[in-house]
C-alpha cells in the first residue's frame, strides 16, 4: 500500500459533532479496486493493488471521491463529491514484441545482395511509450547452418554473398532479436528458403567403362543399347531435362525422357566398325552436359572372301624357265578377318599359284610358253576362307605373253622394179618396199635404209623413208647425154630388238626415161608500161618468150592470165592492148600476168612460162572537188574568244597533181564573224552573243587548178551555244505575301496549293532550266513543300496559328537545275500569313480548384473566380463560363451560379454543411454563351471541363441530440457513493468544438452527479430500501464546450433503482475491447429476442471466484424492463425467454462466444455503519468456532468417505462404462466434455473438448438431469439451511451445446463439479433436488 495523494473537504458544521466529522470514500472510477482510502477520516488515497496498475492498460484513472459526514442514520448524511485524477507514468517494463513468432522468408539463389522476401513482414511492437524506449531495433543474432545474411539499416535482410541452393537445400534458420533502448529483448525465428533458379546442368552419370560399348553386328533392331542416366541438382520444375543424341543418328536414337539408346538400323561391322555418339542433356534454361560414347561393332563372321578386283591382269615373257615367279598376286579380302587359301580352277594352263600368298609362277620348260603360238592365257582362280559354302568365290586371271626378238625381218620381194621419167620433181615417191617380222612391239618395228646405189653418180638423187620404206627423189630429175639408162638401189631392213637387231636386204631397179620438161622462158620476168586513162585499144607494150628444152623446137603462144577484162594480148606477137577505157581514179596500177606455152608434137604435156606486166594509168582532170561531209553542223560557246578555231572542213579531189590542187573560200554567210584558211580552218573574227544571233550558216567553196577548172561546196551551220551569263529573275519581285487558313492538310494527296512562284532566265537550254527550293537558312520549311520544277508551293502538313502565325520562306531559283558547274541563283522571300480558325477549345488555367466557404455565407456574394484561356485569336478566343448539370441553364446549378463572362462564383441559395459538406461543381468554358451536348453523352461539345470543389465549413447551427433518444439508467439499491450509473452520450451534426458537449443535471435535489466533460453519471446518495423507485431527471447537453455561440438540448432520463439479484450476468469468451465495440448489437439482439428493453449497467473484465482476472473473458451486467409495464422483469423470466429462443441466441452471439448467463449474486451483507473493530471481534470469534467445527467435521467425513468409496467403487466403474458406451451411439449425450474435466484446475481440457466438438456425431440437444440423494444425505449440506451446492463445469466455447441451461441445469452450470457426489446421486436415488430461483441453489425437494 502506497499513498499517492489526499483530498480535503470542509464542512461548516462543527468538527465536534458527527455533522462536522468527515469521512472520505472512493465512490466512482475504481471498478477494479486498485485504490482505497484506508483511513476514511484521513482522505489519503492509496494504491492497494499495485499489480493491476499498468500504463499500457490505463494511462489515467478518474476517481470520484465523496466526502460524507458521520451523522446517523446514514440517510440523513450530507455528501459532497470531487474528481481525483490519477495519471499513470509509464516505465520500461515491457519487452518489445514481434507480431509473429515465426517468419518465413524467400530469397533467390546466386544473387549477391538479394533481398529476402519475408512473409509476413517483420514488425515489432513495444507497449512502452517513454521517450526512446519504444525505439526497437531488430538484429540477426544467430544463423544456421552458417553466416550468409546481413540486415540493412532499413530493416531489410539481404544476402552477403551468392548462395547456392544446392549447397543448402534445407535453407537457413535465423534468430531475430528485437531490442528496445533499455535492452529488453524478444526473439523470433525466420526460416529462409532458398528459391531455386535453373543454374545447375543435368550431369550425365558416367564411369570410364561406360564410355565404350560393344555391340554385335547382328544385334536386333529396336533393342536397347544403353540407358543413360543424369542428375540435376535443381528442384522441380528446374530439374526437368531431356536427352538428345548427335553423331551417327542414322543407326541410333535416344528417348528424350528416359535416356534409353536403341538401335534403329541393322549394323554391319565390315561397313562401319565403330560409332561415336554424343549424348546431351538440356534443361529448361539450356544448361547442358554432354558425354561421348564409342560403340564398337563386334564381328559375326557373315562375309565370304571378296577378290579385290573381278579380273587380274598380268604378263610373262615367252620362253621363261620353269617356276619363274610372276609379279602378279591374286588378292582377296575377308571382312571377317579369316585367312584365305588360293588355287587355280582351270586345268591345262602353264601356271601355278602359291596358296597362301596368291602369287603366280610358270610351269614347264622354255618351250612351254611361246608367244608366237599362244600370246594370251585366261583361267579361273578361287579363294577359300575354310568355311563350308555352297560356292567358293572365283576370279578371272588374264596373262599376256610378252615378246622377245627371236625372228628376222623379211622383205615381201627380193627385187623391186619401176620407171623414172625426166622432169620428176624432187621429193616425189617413186617406189615403196616392205618387210615383215613375226615378233611384236619394238621387236617387230622395222627401219629401212639404202645400203648402196649403182651408178654412184646418182646416189644422191634418191632417199628412203626409214619407217614406211618409201623411196623418193631428192632433186628434180633431168636427162643429160651422160645419163645411164637405169639405176640399181640396194635397201636394208633392220628390226629394233632390245638385244640383237636382225636384218634383211632387197634390190630396187629403176629405168631412167626422157620427157618435155622445160617451159618457154620470157625475155624478162617483169615488164613496166604506162597508158592514159579513158582510152580504149591503146597499145600498152609487147612481150617475147623462147623454148629451153634440148633438141626441141616448139611453137609458142601468148595469153593473158589476169585482168582479162581490161587487157588483150596478141597470141602470136605478144602485143598487149587495153580492152576498155581505164579509170585512174578507180585503179591507177595494174599488175598483169601473161603466159607463154610450148606445143610439143609427140604428145608430151605442154609446158608454160609466165611473166608480169606492170601497167601505170596516167591522170586527166575529170573529177570535181568535193567536201566530206558536205554539211558541217557545229555548236560553239558564245564566250569563244576572237581568232579561235571553230572547225576544219575537209575538201577532196580524186584527181592528182595540178588537177587536185584546191583553193577554199567562204562564198556566202557572215564573213565579218568568221574567216577560213586555205587548209579549211574556220576561225572567229569577232565576239559572239547568243542572245543577239543564235546561229550562223556559211557556204564554203573548193576549186581545183586543172584545165578546165572544177569546184565543189559545203554548208557549215554554226550554232552559238549558250553560256550561263544571266541570272534568274522572279516575275513577282523579291518579296511576296500569301495567306492560308490554319489546319491539317496532311490528308490531301499532294498537299494543298498555296501559290506558285515564277522566275525567268534569258539563257538557253540547260542554263534556263530552273530549280526552285527553300533556302537552307529559311526560317521554316515544314510543312511547306516547293515543287523543284514548277515552283508550286503546297502545304502538306499541319499549320497551327497558335504555334506560328507567320512563316517567312526564303525561296531560291537556280538555273542549270541547281546542279550545274556554273549555277546562278536568285532569292525571294515569301511571307505566309496563317489565318486563325476556331480550332482550339478554351481551357481552364487550373485543372482543379478548391474553395472553402462557411455554411452561412451571404447569397450573391462572390467567393471565387475561375479563369481560362484560348489559344485562338480575336473573336475565336472569347470565353464563356458554364456550370454543368442543368442543360437548359448553364449559369446556375444547385445553390451556385457563375458569371459567364468574368467566371465569378457566388451562391444563389442557402447551403447547409450538415446536409452536404462538399460540392463538386462540374464547369465548362467555351467560345459560346450556349452549350451544345453530344447526343450520346453529357459531355459538352467544343468546351473544356474542370471540377471545382466547394467545401462547406461548419458554423455551430445544430443542437446536440441525446443518444439514444430515450434515456434509461439503473442503480442498485446497494450502490455506494460514486457508483457509475450510466454515461450520457450525444451526437451533433456540427464538427470541431461544435460537436463537443458539456453535460449537467438541471433537476434539483436528486442523488446523482454528472461529470461535465465525459457525461458519466454517478450516484451521490444512498438507495437502500429504495428498490422499485424511479427517478425522472432532466439533463442538459450544451455544445461548443459550453462557450458561446452554443446550443443546448435537454432530455429526461429515467433512473430505476433495482436489486442486485434482478440483474443478469452474460459471460463472453472475448476481451472487453471486443464487447465494447459490439454493445449496441448485443443490446439490440437481446431486445429482439426477449421483446423487452435492455439496460446495460456494467462491462467488466471476468473475475474468477478466487479473485484472479481473465482478460480474455468479459462480463456484461444488465437488467431487463418489461416492454408493456415498464417495470423490472424477473431474471428468471428472461432466462426462460432465452432458452426458448436458444437457436437465435446462438446465432446472434456467435462472434462474441457467449459462454454463460446467470443471475447476479446478492452483494455482501451491509455493515450498516457498525464500527470496524466490532466486525473484527465478530470475525475472530467466528473463525475460532469454525476451526473447531471443521476439525470435528473433517474427522467424521474422512471416516465416512473411506467407507463410502469402498462401497461405491464398483458402482462408479459400472457408471463410467455406461458413459464410455454412450459415446458410441449415434445420438450420444453430452458426456464427453466431462470426461475431460480436470479436478485440480476445475476446467475442461479445451483441446480434447474441441476434438469432441468437431466430431460430427454430436448433435445439439437439451439435457435434463434429475438427481437423487442416497442414504448419506448428511454429506450434502448447504451453507445455509443444510443444503450443499452441486457444481458443474462452466459453459465454455468448447463445450458442445453451449447454450444457457434451463431449470435444474442452471445449478449444474455454476460452480465446480464433484464427480463422486454425482456418482452417489446416480447410484442410489432416494431424494430429489430442485432449483431455488431466489437463491440460485439446488435445494431439497
Amino acid at each position: 500500500t502506497r499513498v499517492i495523494g489526499a483530498v480535503f473537504a470542509t464542512d461548516n458544521d462543527t468538527t465536534a459533532t458527527a455533522a462536522g466529522q468527515l469521512e472520505y470514500y472512493i465512490t466512482g472510477g475504481n471498478q477494479r479496486g486498485i485504490f482505497d482510502i484506508v483511513n476514511p477520516a484521513s482522505g489519503s488515497v492509496s494504491v492497494v493493488n499495485a499489480t493491476m496498475v499498468d500504463y499500457e492498460t490505463d494511462q489515467q484513472f478518474d476517481l470520484i471521491i465523496t466526502a460524507t459526514d458521520t451523522v446517523m442514520p446514514t440517510n440523513e448524511r450530507r455528501v459532497g463529491s470531487t474528481h481525483f485524477v490519477v495519471t499513470v507514468v509509464d516505465e520500461n517494463d515491457n519487452s518489445p514484441q514481434f507480431l509473429d513468432s515465426n517468419y518465413t522468408g524467400f530469397v533467390i539463389e546466386e544473387e549477391d545482395g538479394a533481398t529476402v522476401i519475408v512473409v509476413p513482414s517483420i514488425r515489432t511492437d513495444d507497449p512502452d511509450t517513454l521517450d526512446g524506449t519504444e525505439e526497437v531495433t531488430v538484429t540477426i543474432t544467430d544463423q544456421l547452418p552458417e553466416l550468409a545474411f546481413v540486415m540493412n539499416s532499413d530493416g531489410s535482410i539481404v544476402t552477403d554473398r551468392p548462395i547456392d541452393r544446392e549447397a543448402f537445400p534445407d535453407g537457413f534458420t535465423l534468430e531475430l532479436t528485437a531490442r528496445d533502448m533499455a535492452s529488453n529483448t524478444a526473439t523470433a525465428t525466420l526460416m529462409i528458403t532458398i528459391n531455386d533458379i535453373n543454374d545447375s546442368p543435368p550431369i550425365i552419370d558416367q564411369t570410364a567403362s561406360d564410355l565404350s560399348i560393344d555391340v554385335p553386328e547382328n544385334q536386333d533392331v529396336n533393342s536397347t543399347i544403353r540407358t543413360v542416366t543424369a542428375q540435376d541438382d535443381d528442384i522441380s520444375p528446374n530439374n526437368v531435362f531431356t536427352f538428345s543424341l548427335s553423331g551417327d543418328r542414322d543407326f541410333f536414337e535416344i528417348n528424350q525422357n528416359t535416356g534409353i539408346i536403341t538401335l534403329i538400323r541393322t549394323l554391319d561391322r565390315e561397313t562401319i566398325p565403330t560409332y561415336t555418339l554424343t549424348v546431351t542433356t538440356v534443361d529448361g534454361a539450356l544448361n547442358s552436359d554432354s558425354v561421348s560414347f564409342t560403340i564398337t561393332v563386334t564381328d559375326a563372321n557373315d562375309n565370304e572372301p571378296v577378290f579385290t578386283m573381278p579380273v587380274f591382269i598380268g604378263s610373262v615373257d615367252e620362253h621363261v624357265d620353269n617356276g619363274t615367279l610372276l609379279s602378279l598376286f591374286i588378292n582377296a579380302t575377308d571382312l571377317d578377318g579369316n585367312s584365305i587359301e588360293y588355287s587355280i580352277v582351270t586345268p591345262g594352263v602353264p601356271f601355278g599359284i602359291i596358296p597362301n600368298t596368291g602369287q603366280l609362277y610358270t610351269l614347264g620348260d622354255t618351250t612351254a610358253i611361246n608367244r608366237e603360238i599362244d600370246d594370251f592365257y585366261d583361267f579361273l582362280v578361287q579363294a577359300d576362307d575354310g568355311l563350308l559354302r555352297m560356292t567358293i568365290p572365283e576370279a578371272l586371271v588374264e596373262i599376256s605373253v610378252l615378246d622377245i626378238n627371236d625372228n628376222n625381218p623379211v622383205f615381201t620381194s627380193d627385187e623391186y622394179e619401176n620407171d623414172l621419167f625426166e622432169g620428176t620433181q624432187g621429193g616425189v615417191v617413186i617406189l615403196q618396199v616392205h618387210a615383215d617380222d613375226a615378233d611384236i612391239g619394238s621387236n617387230a618395228d622395222i627401219e629401212y635404209s639404202i645400203s648402196s646405189v649403182t651408178p654412184p653418180s646418182v646416189a644422191s638423187h634418191f632417199a628412203i623413208e626409214s619407217t614406211s620404206g618409201d623411196i623418193s627423189t631428192t632433186v628434180d630429175f633431168t636427162i643429160s647425154t651422160d645419163t645411164p639408162p637405169n639405176a640399181t638401189i640396194e635397201v636394208l631392213a633392220t628390226d629394233r630388238g632390245s638385244s640383237d637387231q636382225l636384218t634383211d636386204t632387197a634390190l630396187v631397179v629403176l629405168q631412167l626415161l626422157d620427157r618435155n620438161s622445160a617451159p618457154p622462158e620470157f625475155s624478162m620476168p617483169n615488164y613496166n608500161c604506162s597508158v592514159v586513162e579513158e582510152v580504149e585499144n591503146q597499145v600498152v607494150c609487147t612481150v617475147l618468150a623462147e623454148e629451153t628444152d634440148v633438141d626441141r623446137v616448139n611453137e609458142i603462144t601468148y595469153s593473158v592470165v589476169t585482168d582479162v577484162m581490161f587487157f588483150n594480148i596478141d597470141s602470136l606477137t605478144g602485143t598487149i592492148t587495153t580492152a576498155v577505157g581505164l579509170d585512174r581514179e578507180r585503179v591507177d596500177l595494174y599488175t598483169v600476168t601473161v603466159a607463154a606455152a610450148d606445143n610439143p608434137p609427140n604428145g608430151d604435156p605442154s609446158r608454160t612460162g609466165i611473166a608480169t606486166v606492170t601497167v601505170h594509168v596516167l591522170d586527166t582532170n575529170d573529177n570535181d572537188p568535193y567536201f566530206d561531209p558536205e554539211e558541217y553542223p557545229i555548236g560553239i560557246s558564245e564566250s569563244t574568244s576572237v581568232n579561235s578555231t571553230v572547225l576544219r572542213v575537209l575538201a577532196f579531189d580524186d584527181d592528182i597533181g595540178v588537177n587536185a590542187e584546191l583553193t577554199l573560200q567562204i562564198a556566202s554567210g557572215d564573213t565579218n564573224a568568221f574567216g577560213i584558211t586555205n587548209d579549211g580552218v574556220i576561225m572567229t573574227k569577232m565576239e559572239l552573243n547568243r542572245e543577239a544571233v543564235p546561229f550562223y550558216e556559211l557556204i564554203v567553196v573548193a576549186q581545183d587548178n586543172g584545165m578546165p577548172t572544177m569546184q565543189g561546196n559545203a554548208t557549215v551551220t554554226i550554232h552559238i551555244l549558250d553560256e550561263n551569263d544571266n541570272s534568274p529573275v522572279f516575275t513577282n519581285g523579291s518579296l511576296m505575301d500569301v495567306a492560308i487558313m490554319e489546319g491539317d492538310y496532311s490528308g490531301n494527296t499532294g498537299g494543298v496549293l498555296l501559290t506558285r512562284v515564277i522566275a525567268v532566265d534569258l539563257d538557253d537550254d540547260f542554263n534556263q532550266v530552273l530549280a526552285y527550293s527553300f533556302n537552307n537558312n529559311s526560317q521554316v520549311r515544314e510543312p511547306f513543300y516547293i515543287d523543284r520544277n514548277t515552283g508550286e508551293i503546297t502545304v502538306r502538313g499541319e499549320v497551327d496559328r497558335e504555334e506560328e502565325d507567320l512563316y517567312e520562306l526564303t525561296i531560291t531559283a537556280a538555273d542549270q537545275r541547281g546542279t550545274g558547274p556554273q549555277v546562278r541563283r536568285t532569292t525571294a522571300v515569301l511571307r505566309v500569313h496563317i489565318l486563325d480558325i476556331n480550332d482550339n477549345i478554351p481551357f481552364f488555367n487550373l485543372l482543379t480548384l478548391d474553395y472553402s466557404i462557411p455554411e452561412d455565407l451571404v447569397q450573391n456574394l462572390v467567393f471565387g473566380r475561375v479563369q481560362g484561356g484560348d489559344r485562338d485569336a480575336d473573336a475565336n478566343a472569347e470565353l464563356f463560363f458554364h456550370l454543368l448539370g442543368n442543360i437548359s441553364n448553364t449559369t446556375c446549378f444547385d445553390a451556385f451560379c457563375i458569371n459567364q463572362r468574368s467566371g465569378e462564383l457566388f451562391l444563389n441559395a442557402e447551403v447547409d454543411r450538415e446536409t452536404q459538406d462538399i460540392y463538386v461543381l462540374q464547369m465548362a468554358v467555351s467560345n459560346s454563351p450556349d452549350l451544345t451536348f453530344n447526343s450520346s453523352s453529357s459531355t459538352p461539345d467544343a468546351a473544356s471541363t474542370t471540377s471545382v470543389t466547394v467545401r462547406i465549413t461548419d458554423v455551430n447551427d445544430e443542437p446536440p441530440v441525446f443518444v439514444p433518444d430515450t434515456l434509461l439508467a439503473a442503480v442498485a439499491e446497494e450502490a455506494e457513493f460514486g457508483t457509475t450509473v450510466t454515461t450520457l452520450r450525444t451526437s451533433d451534426q456540427d464538427i470541431g468544438n461544435g460537436q463537443v458537449a458539456r453535460y449537467e443535471i438541471t433537476t434539483p435535489a436528486v442523488p446523482f452527479l454528472v461529470v461535465r466533460d465525459t457525461g458519466v453519471v454517478t450516484s451521490s446518495g444512498i438507495f437502500r430500501g429504495a428498490s422499485g423507485t424511479k427517478y425522472e431527471i432532466t439533463v442538459r447537453a450544451t455544445d461548443n464546450l459550453g462557450a458561446p455561440p452554443s446550443i443546448s438540448t435537454t432530455a429526461t432520463m429515467t433512473v430505476y433503482v433495482f436489486k442486485t439479484v434482478e440483474q443478469l450476468i452474460f459471460t463472453f469468451g472475448v476481451s472487453t475491447t471486443v464487447i465494447e465495440d459490439k454493445l449496441d448489437r448485443i443490446e439490440s439482439n437481446l431486445t429482439a429476442i426477449t421483446n423487452s428493453r435492455i439496460i446495460i449497467n456494467e462491462v467488466r473484465v471476468f473475475q474468477t471466484d478466487s479473485g484472479s482476472v481473465d482478460i480474455t473473458r468479459t462480463d456484461v451486467i444488465l437488467f431487463v424492463l418489461n416492454a408493456e409495464t415498464g417495470e423490472v422483469q424477473p431474471p428468471q423470466e428472461t432466462i426462460r425467454l432465452i432458452d426458448q429462443n436458444f437457436a437465435a441466441v446462438d446465432e446472434a452471439f456467435s462472434e462474441c462466444d457467449l459462454q454463460e448467463v446467470k443471475i447476479h449474486p446478492p452483494p455482501p451483507t451491509d455493515r450498516g455503519g457498525i464500527p470496524a473493530y466490532v466486525w473484527a471481534i465478530v470475525a475472530i470469534l467466528a473463525a475460532l468456532i469454525c476451526s473447531f467445527c471443521c476439525c470435528f467435521l473433517c474427522i467424521f467425513v474422512v471416516e465416512k468417505r473411506r467407507y463410502r468409496k469402498v462401497k461405491k467403487r464398483t458402482e462408479l466403474e459400472s457408471y463410467q462404462s455406461q458413459l464410455s458406451n454412450a459415446n458410441a451411439v449415434s445420438n450420444p449425450l453430452w458426456i464427453a466434455p466431462y470426461d475431460n474435466w480436470d479436478e485440480e484446475t476445475s476446467t475442461v481440457d479445451q483441446t480434447a473438448s474441441q476434438l469432441d466438438r468437431d466430431n460430427p456425431v454430436y448433435e445439439s440437444q437439451e439435457l435434463t438431469i434429475e438427481m437423487f440423494q442416497d442414504d448419506y444425505d448428511d454429506d450434502i449440506q448447504s451453507t445455509t439451511s443444510s443444503k450443499k451446492l452441486l457444481k458443474a463445469p462452466p459453459l465454455t466455447s468448447s463445450t458442445p451445446g453451449r447454450h444457457v441451461a434451463t431449470g435444474r441445469q442452471q445449478a449444474a452450470y455454476s460452480g465446480a463439479y464433484d464427480d463422486e457426489l454425482l456418482a452417489e446421486a446416480i447410484g442410489e436415488p432416494k431424494k430429489g433436488y430442485g432449483y431455488d430461483s431466489e437463491t440460485s441453489l439446488i435445494s431439497d425437494i
